[in-house]
């Protein structure tokens, strides 16, 4: 699944609950993160930082730290702290789903400090929203 699909389907999905996106998608080479939305009824700012699948392990592995790094860039001094206006999210398609985890077991410290939502999009579309508490519930499963 490419990049490009998983922001379509995101897209869609966040709009369709309420969020106003903020920047267009990027073509090609441009940088910066991959999607911007507000919800203002919250006052609230979501960021996101989008991969896309691999044939290869080692290329998927990479996709993940890749992720985890260009986020981290974008954060502000107070992050993902609760009641803060802005939210800070990965966006993979679900068959990254089981190794993220992997990754996440193996990371509890620096997962609890990033608070991170994930967004999981099938490839019919389908979107899967996990919070950070969410996350940690699933990573109990791996030892």
């Amino acid at each position: 699944m490419s990049e490009r699909q998983v922001e379509n389907y995101l897209r869609e999905y966040l709009e369709s609950i309420g969020w106003e996106m903020l920047n267009k998608p990027r073509r090609h080479g441009q940088h910066g993160i991959d999607i911007k939305a507000r919800k203002t009824r919250w006052n609230r700012y979501l960021y996101v930082e989008l991969k896309k699948d691999s044939k290869h392990a080692s290329v998927r592995q990479t996709n993940i730290n890749s992720a985890l790094g260009q986020i981290m860039i974008q954060m502000d001094k107070k992050g993902n702290i609760p009641n803060s206006s802005r939210i800070y999210a990965l966006g993979f398609p679900k068959t990254m789903q089981r190794l993220f985890i992997n990754k996440f077991c193996g990371s509890h410290f620096g997962f609890r400090q990033l608070k991170l939502r994930t967004y999981w999009v099938s490839k019919s579309g389908e979107v899967e929203e996990l919070a950070y508490s969410q996350l940690l519930r699933l990573s109990q499963q791996c030892n």
